[in-house]
């Protein structure tokens, strides 16, 4: 097996479609087979990509492990805990959130039309032109206002710290977290923003065209904005690493995460 994935991988760097790239595929408690491109000098597959929105399922697993350790619960009100929220948010939810229920759009630039997060905060909050979306309408705008609502209620510990302590301890991953700059393990992203343009223009806003080369920096620039990890983006991490938190939700096997509900959770429906 491991053969035909190389030859996959080749393929698609070969055509362009990636730069470098991982694959592994596993059993719960055992690796069946792994490969990988164009990785750095020695960093097989234990390197380190820009996880991008995956950050999402990380996140969503520490809710629910809060909600589960009398953290923050998922049925928490989101206008006990914002002032002047938007009347169409305030009778939402944490779970509404995390569920993509709240009406937020999808994606919105932030980084190009607020100076600062408290700006960001107080658009998402108020959120005039950013709702209107059918339930169920993916979106990064969600994921943002529960990282502001996160961390207020988890002071003085920061979103990472959390996660490390409730989720990552007890799933044994040791390599996913904040941006760790240029470190030799990590694979530069070498997306330019051509989607994030489009998407601007979609809204009327002109964002300039640039092709960056990334190491150790998230791509999404709502995420280098807000100072990396911000509940929707901004995560680091290895091919294992996710094939780790995948088997907790598929077939929970520690019964660490939410004190052994996670299968429960894992068959609810999707975060």
């Amino acid at each position: 097996m491991r053969r035909e994935i190389k030859t996959l991988l080749k393929e698609m760097r070969s055509s362009g479609d990636v730069s470098a790239a991982v694959a592994v595929v596993s059993k719960p408690d055992e690796e069946i087979a792994a490969a990988s491109v164009g990785l750095p000098p020695g960093a097989k597959t234990r390197a380190r990509f820009d996880l991008g929105s995956l950050t999402k399922p990380f996140m969503a697993t520490l809710a629910i492990s809060e909600a589960w350790t009398e953290g923050l619960p998922l049925d928490f009100p989101l206008g006990d805990g914002f002032q002047d929220i938007h009347p169409e948010l305030a009778d939402k939810t944490v779970e509404d959130l995390l569920r993509h229920r709240a009406g937020f759009r999808p994606w919105f630039p932030f980084y190009a039309t607020c100076s600062s997060p408290e700006e960001v905060r107080g658009r998402l909050v108020a959120g005039e032109g950013l709702l209107g979306a059918e339930p169920g309408t993916y979106s990064d705008l969600g994921y943002l206002l529960w990282g502001f609502l996160f961390a207020d209620v988890s002071r003085p510990s920061t979103i990472e710290a959390r996660l490390s302590d409730a989720v990552l301890i007890h799933l044994e991953i040791q390599t996913t977290g904040a941006p760790p700059g240029a470190q030799n393990d990590v694979v530069p992203c070498r997306l330019d923003n051509g989607r994030e343009v489009e998407l601007a223009a979609e809204l009327g806003i002109e964002i300039e065209r640039r092709n960056l080369v990334l190491k150790g920096k998230p791509q999404d620039g709502n995420a280098r904005f807000l100072g990396g990890v911000s509940g929707h983006a901004g995560l680091f991490g290895t091919a294992e690493d996710l094939v780790r938190l995948g088997a907790e939700w598929l077939d929970p096997w520690l019964g660490s995460v939410g004190d052994g509900k996670d299968a429960a959770l894992a068959g609810d429906g999707p975060y």
